[in-house]
């Protein structure tokens, strides 16, 4: 593993090269291990949100949300939308600008329209009518860059 203190003032979080994420060093050869001594995950319903300012999921959260701001247009593969975290950054971002356009790819979008937390599916059709939202309805392996940013200049 290796991880650069001056971006990572943690200094215990990283991506382990291989299996052994418990004798992952820094590039000086320290040990790294997290607070609980194991790797960090946020998994769950409700709770999730809660642990978004924790560790490092603060840092990525604000990234999602800065980085939504820079873009008109969001794709979205394999995501059942049951967070409510993201979907509240989904539905503001969407929601602030008209020209923002949703690329979901999903084999079942019945399925997901009743899957999904009320606050997306309420509006998928709408979104679908509306142009917003375009559908890809294959999984991510039947499909292409170059079908999706057709999607997005058509």
């Amino acid at each position: 593993m290796n991880i650069d203190p001056q971006k990572n003032p943690l200094g215990r979080v990283g991506i382990p090269l291989d299996w052994d994420h418990w004798h992952a060093t820094n590039p000086e050869g320290e040990f790294i291990r997290s607070l609980e001594h194991r790797p960090l995950i946020i998994i769950g319903t409700l709770n999730k949100i809660y642990r978004y300012s924790d560790d490092i999921f603060a840092e990525l959260y604000y990234y999602f949300l800065t980085t939504l701001k820079t873009t008109d247009a969001l794709v979205i593969a394999g995501y059942s939308f049951g967070d409510k975290g993201v979907n509240t950054a989904i539905l503001r971002w969407i929601l602030d600008n008209p020209d923002n356009q949703l690329v979901l790819i999903e084999p079942n979008f019945e399925g997901l329209k009743k899957r999904a937390r009320y606050a997306i599916a309420s509006r998928l059709t709408e979104w679908e009518a509306s142009s917003k939202l375009k559908l890809i309805p294959s999984g991510i392996e039947r499909t292409n860059w170059l079908a999706i940013k057709r999607l997005l200049t058509s």
